[in-house]
């Protein structure tokens, strides 16, 4: 009976004494980057991706993991739990060229960190595909503390519009050859203007009378000038007929006249 009992006794200091052991946490873990184009949900390959620990983690199991900032970034007063934490943290990195880990994404896109000591990361693109952001190993969740930590970073890159090339054909002679066509651009020629110090001369206006038809109130006949034709000759056939036709009128009214006497004696 001693003897079980110092059995079972002994059983229970060696499980109690490699406990710790048995429940401790990870000293280690991973963080696995998806590189997919949200524009075209296609995967990008052979894209680098760099991570630099920023914190140290202090993680007792049950407890939330708790961070402090190390190296070049403990002075920087930066809090990890504020907004815009990683883009302070990214320039400091950028301003001391701080050293990281660097991987390469495969063909399906996948970027994985392995053999990660607890801490904190800054994970950024050095193309700048994404914006940087920070990863914490362990990291607290709705299912629990997480040591390997798969993210997928926004990415947004219109597709590549590539441009239409010119028909390259070119005309060739019956031989064979090639004909290089060359397009001359054609200048239009300019208009001269005028000279200074430089008359043009100009055709004289001749001015052209022409008898009018019409007579004034005064009983004076009116010529017109005009710009049409040549001056119209002037030959007076209208004119002789007038003395003739005053002797035949002065004729006619004395014989009438004569007659008319006449015929009155004889009436008396």
């Amino acid at each position: 009976m001693k003897r079980i009992t110092a059995v079972i006794a002994a059983v229970l200091l060696t499980v109690i004494s490699f406990s710790p052991c048995a429940f401790a946490a990870p000293s280690a873990g991973s963080i696995t980057l998806n590189l997919i184009n949200k524009a075209d949900k296609n995967p990008l390959a052979n894209k680098t991706v760099k991570a630099v620990k920023v914190a140290e983690a202090s993680y007792t199991p049950g407890k939330e993991p708790e961070f402090t900032l190390s190296g070049e970034f403990a002075s920087s007063g930066v809090d990890l739990k504020q907004s815009g934490a990683e883009i302070k943290l990214y320039d400091i990195v950028l301003a001391n060229s701080s050293a990281g880990a660097e991987v390469k994404s495969d063909s399906q896109g996948v970027a994985k960190f392995e053999n990660c000591a607890l801490g904190a990361y800054l994970v950024y693109s050095p193309d700048k595909l994404f914006n940087p952001f920070i990863v914490f190993i362990p990291m607290a969740g709705d299912d629990g503390i997480a040591f390997d930590v798969t993210a997928e970073p926004k990415i947004d890159i219109p597709p590549e519009t590539v441009p239409t090339k010119p028909d390259e054909t070119k005309p060739t002679t019956p031989s064979g050859e090639t004909v290089t066509i060359v397009t001359v651009p054609v200048v239009p020629a300019p208009v001269p203007g005028p000279v200074p110090g430089v008359s043009v001369p100009t055709r004289p206006h001749n001015p052209v009378t022409r008898a009018d038809s019409q007579v004034n109130p005064d009983n004076t006949s009116a010529p017109e000038e005009t710009t049409r034709g040549e001056k119209l000759p002037q030959t007076g056939m209208l004119q002789y007929p007038i003395p003739i036709l005053a002797v035949a009128g002065m004729l006619m009214f004395i014989t009438g006249f004569v007659v008319y006497g006449e015929s009155r004696k004889k009436e008396n």
